[in-house]
């Protein structure tokens, strides 16, 4: 009974981590093929790719905003080596990755925190994701199903901000933490901008301004303090994976937006966009919906995290948890703060640090209070948390169980029972049957223009005459018309293979490869 009074806050953030991560791995592994969006499926693809060709970047793909380097599909190529089952594989890697989320969030924060400080953060980070059907949220996006995004991301936050502020507040920090550091920066930044807004910028914030007080303060060798080079080598590395991926130059399409300065005039609509992703990721959004307890839980997260970025403003002696607190707060406000001055389509997702700031909120406000008072804001979060989990994922947990008989499942079920290795039709559709077949038969997309094939994120390599051969397409009701005209333009012969009832698919196949790229 004494170990369980002196641990018990230990023992109910341990519960809740648990709790968390048994729902994401129960959404990963049984649920992955009722969930799995369009997105997914590529990249699901793409990581057989990686494998059957053995490089990141194969031949016969074209990425879409950003290039995988240090991502869940990269980890997912590894695992189907292993298993053989691509569908097995990205529920491992997704799983594994966010293990690798709490693992690096433990390491930023040991030198600086308690056991259960450290335990508190890693439960609301775990817990502080909203969304009533979690895994349809774009929110959701972190840490199960899309965590092929942004958990690499994360990752890297984690380990750069660790190693940086061990220096800063002059704790040890090897070579091996300097280097991870380093690598991953370089491999972020060959990824995309995101890693740069996210993490770059703020360490240069951060430390501009600590130059600023040294300069008036003339103290010399300013430049040659650890921490400033340690921001250097983290900059440099990143710009340096910028240019590798120049060089190497793999196919690549720019979805959203371009890297142009946003004119002056459009400036306040950006700024609404930055707050509604904002009000979106934190939760706030349901707040006034007709789900009022995770409008709750939202505000309750929100108001301890201004509650924190308070104290540790104005903490003089301030602590290695407060700083790595501003850094996630300043890494909010740059990411919404790019997407004000330069013109690129801003998503809630893409906010992300805000989960970081909200686990380390947890850890400054337990951090300063003391004795009694620290139970009741770990017993208040522990208990806002289980409201979240309840209201966001126990739905989808309990329809992960179930063993469900979509119509997607039928028409996989029949390609595969009539020997199918193709299937051409409108991205958003295939994908969630294709994904049921676990890669025996491969997806070729068009979006909008029936037959012409998507040009990016999409499998490249799947439409000769002899993919034709064994391949089925797959036409909404609405599509029919123009498809039945794409045969007439090129003299095709087509057959109506099977109309599924109760739906709005059929089944057709073609004498010649309907399939092209719009380009030609």
């Amino acid at each position: 009974m004494a170990f369980l009074r002196r641990n018990w806050i230990s023992m109910m953030c341990i519960a809740m981590i648990l709790a968390f991560f048994i729902a994401f791995t129960i959404i990963n592994f049984f649920g992955f093929e009722q969930f799995c969006t369009a997105d997914m499926y590529s990249d699901t693809y793409l990581s057989r790719l990686m494998w059957e060709e053995k490089t990141i970047f194969p031949e016969s793909w074209v990425f879409g905003n950003q290039f995988y380097v240090c991502v869940t599909p990269v980890v997912a190529a590894l695992f189907y080596g292993l298993c053989g089952s691509i569908n097995l594989a990205m529920a491992l890697a997704t799983t594994a990755m966010t293990a690798l989320i709490l693992v690096s969030f433990w390491w930023m924060l040991r030198p600086f925190a308690t056991r259960e400080q450290i335990l508190l953060g890693m439960a609301v980070l775990t817990g502080c994701v909203i969304g009533p059907r979690i895994e349809t949220t774009i929110e959701g996006q972190i840490f199960y199903i899309m965590a092929s995004y942004y958990a690499g991301y994360l990752i890297t936050l984690f380990v750069v901000f660790g190693d940086y502020v061990r220096v800063l507040h002059g704790k040890k920090a090897g070579w091996l933490s300097l280097g991870t550091a380093v690598v991953l920066s370089f491999c972020t930044g060959m990824q995309s901008l995101r890693q740069t807004a996210v993490m770059v910028l703020p360490i240069l914030v951060f430390e501009g301004l600590r130059l600023l007080m040294r300069l008036r303060r003339r103290e010399p060798g300013w430049w040659r303090k650890p921490s400033t080079l340690r921001a250097a080598a983290y900059t440099l590395a990143n710009l340096l994976g910028m240019v590798a991926i120049r060089v190497l130059d793999p196919n690549c399409i720019t979805m959203y937006g371009k890297l142009t300065f946003n004119p002056v005039s459009r400036m306040p609509e950006c700024v609404s966009t930055g707050l509604r992703a904002l009000r979106s990721i934190t939760g706030l959004k349901y707040l006034s919906s007709e789900l009022p307890v995770l409008g709750v839980v939202a505000v309750l997260l929100v108001l301890t995290a201004i509650a924190a970025l308070l104290m540790a403003a104005f903490d003089r002696k301030r602590s290695g948890v407060s700083s790595l607190l501003l850094l996630c707060g300043c890494s909010v406000v740059c990411v919404i703060g790019v997407s004000i001055l330069i013109n690129i389509y801003t998503r809630s997702i893409y906010v992300f640090p805000w989960y970081a700031a909200a686990a380390v909120s947890a850890m400054v406000v337990f951090e300063r209070w003391r004795d009694w008072r620290r139970g009741i804001v770990a017993a208040v979060l522990t208990a806002a948390l289980f409201c979240n989990l309840m209201g966001s994922y126990a739905p989808t947990v309990e329809e992960a169980l179930e063993d469900p008989e979509p119509p997607q499942r039928e028409i996989a079920q029949y390609l595969m029972d009539e020997g199918y290795t193709r299937l051409y039709g409108d991205w958003m559709s295939i994908a969630s049957i294709a994904v049921w077949t676990d890669g025996e038969v491969a997806a070729g997309s068009w979006i909008n223009e029936v037959c012409s094939i998507l040009e990016y994120i999409n499998p490249m390599d799947i439409y000769s005459e002899d993919d034709n051969a064994n391949a089925a397409y797959l036409v909404r009701t609405g599509e029919e018309e123009a498809f039945l005209a794409r045969a007439g333009q090129m003299g095709a012969q087509v057959e109506l293979l099977v109309r599924f009832e109760g739906t709005v698919y059929a089944l057709y196949t073609s004498d010649t490869q309907l399939m092209f790229h719009a380009a030609h």
